[in-house]
């Protein structure tokens, strides 16, 4: 074969690599769904207002008279909203996606409501069936909270109203094509005998089709009972009371549940484990100490790696210590390392103002790679419905600046892969005023095909790039630079280090600088 032949060869093949090498992703920066003319329009902290499916981010909340959707293909751009019923608040409906189908729970202090449907590629629902009438047992139900067994049964917790007591509640349906069917004999079900109007319920999905019922009330302790596929178990309940009934949030992984909640003296954010087996919470972990009593944390589980996501906010600076008013953190925990990370400072909303701390609600789980995030901003209606996403890979950090009132700063999220493995690395490009470009930066470090924790990307990123550009140099041959070549090569290599050495000081200032 001849020389130039090969050095053709070898270059097309350095291109074809690089090529595949690298998978692109850009993320998104927050950005406003629609309005509303309430604040609670995403309301409450335990309930589900959002997911992804069939290509579509969907958002649900209420405008103020209806409860309506917008769905995007990138998390940034929105459809026009859809109306589903109506619905003057947001803590008046929940929503839950099984895989397949969309359900909904709506109540207002009265019967409850139901529905299911399709979500398709091109933002319609295809309905079951026409909304269900369910019947409980006093007919005052509010609050409700939906989610669906592994069987496809729906079961909704809320709170009912004897006209005297207010107590917790659990149905769940007789059918799962979509129609309610007859209520099962033993339900509803009464969780507790104590009456306060302050009752909130979360109904979290295990396996085989048993069920964890969470509950609590302002002031008290967060309560659990599991119902094990025909029966329910005994009453368990976490050491620490929360301060309201709906400032927790819980996901399932297996048959044990994560859960999170605002600790009601000292307002700390806790964690704490349920495990099934035991029938038992375990020991409860301080997230952050000191926050605010509208810090109300929310929770996510990425169900590929089992990893948690924990999002919550301040109106007041220095309330946590180091936290900036108006800015919403999240925590993650990687399940291979048993570790939580620090708080990420991640949106902020000092511009609009979020109305509450508290209105945040995000995906139960990841979908692929993505966990979003629901919030309202500004202080008085029109209030802004707002939506931002993490890309679970590689959710470290993203960053707008803000300079006279312009929006200078941008950060872009890239995942690699090196033959099928998550490679990963953040470049964040900035600051452009006036047209003109400031800095820019690589930083963020991930894993190699499960290797090397924390290698620098600048190196694989610079390997990459003699991949690449050493097949661009095999071309000089052809133009005439035969005898040169080895001296191109070597002058290349001198590059090469010259670049990682730039890249690994540059990657140090920037991150600094954020």
């Amino acid at each position: 074969m001849k020389r130039t032949t090969k050095l053709f060869l070898f270059s097309l093949f350095s291109l074809v690599l690089l090529v595949s090498l690298i998978q692109t992703v850009q993320a998104i920066l927050p950005s406003t769904v629609g309005t509303s003319t309430v604040a609670d329009a995403v309301s409450l902290p335990f309930q589900r207002k959002s997911f992804y499916a069939n290509g579509l981010f969907w958002v649900f909340y209420s405008n103020g008279s209806y409860m309506v959707y917008r769905t995007s293909t990138d998390g940034s751009t929105w459809s026009s909203a859809t109306t589903v019923r109506a619905c003057t608040n947001g803590y008046y409906f929940s929503i839950w996606f099984d895989g397949t189908y969309l359900h909904y729970a709506y109540a207002t202090a009265t019967s409850i409501y139901y529905r299911r449907g399709t979500p398709n590629s091109d933002g319609t629902i295809t309905w079951s069936a026409a909304e269900q009438t369910v019947s409980t047992t006093f007919n005052k139900a509010n609050y409700p909270m939906i989610s669906v067994d592994s069987n496809g049964y729906v079961w909704i917790g809320y709170r009912d109203f004897t006209g005297t007591y207010y107590c917790p509640y659990v149905i769940k349906s007789g059918n799962n094509d979509g129609t309610w069917g007859t209520t099962p004999t033993g339900f509803p079900y009464q969780l507790s005998t104590t009456s306060n109007s302050n009752w909130k319920v979360s109904i979290v999905p295990l396996t085989s089709g048993k069920m964890l019922a969470v509950y609590a009330y302002d002031g008290a302790t967060v309560k659990a009972k599991r119902w094990d596929g025909s029966a329910w178990g005994s009453e368990v309940a976490t050491t620490s009371a929360t301060i309201g009934g709906c400032c927790h949030s819980a996901v399932a992984q297996g048959d044990d549940v994560h859960l999170t909640f605002l600790k009601s003296t000292g307002y700390d954010i806790l964690y704490v484990k349920y495990t099934y087996s035991s029938n038992s919470f375990g020991t409860e972990t301080t997230l952050q100490a000191d926050a605010s009593q509208y810090s109300v944390p929310v929770l996510s589980i990425d169900t590929a790696t089992n990893g948690l996501y924990v999002f919550a906010a301040t109106k007041t600076t220095n309330t946590p210590s180091g936290w900036t008013a108006n800015h919403i953190y999240y925590k993650k925990y990687t399940a291979s390392s048993g570790t939580w990370g620090s708080w990420i400072d991640w949106i902020d909303e000092s511009t609009e103002a979020l109305y509450y701390a508290y209105t945040l609600t995000c995906f139960y789980q990841s979908y692929g790679s993505k966990v979003g995030l629901e919030y309202v901003t500004k202080t008085q209606s029109p209030f802004n419905v707002k939506f931002e996403s993490l890309i679970s890979y590689f959710p470290d950090w993203r960053y707008v600046e803000d300079w006279y009132g312009n929006i200078i700063g941008k950060t872009y999220y890239f995942v690699e892969q090196w033959f099928g493995s998550i490679v990963g690395w953040t470049w964040s490009l900035v600051e452009i005023w006036n047209g003109i470009l400031h800095t820019k930066g690589w930083s963020f470090v991930e894993t190699w095909s499960g290797m090397f924790p924390e290698l620098p990307m600048f190196f694989v990123r610079s390997v990459m790039l003699y991949v690449g550009l050493g097949g661009l140099f095999s071309f000089m041959p052809l133009l005439g630079y035969a005898g040169k070549k080895r001296n191109l090569h070597l002058l290349f290599a001198a590059f090469i280090l010259l670049f990682m050495s730039w890249a690994l000081l540059y990657t140090v200032s920037v991150t600094s600088n954020f």
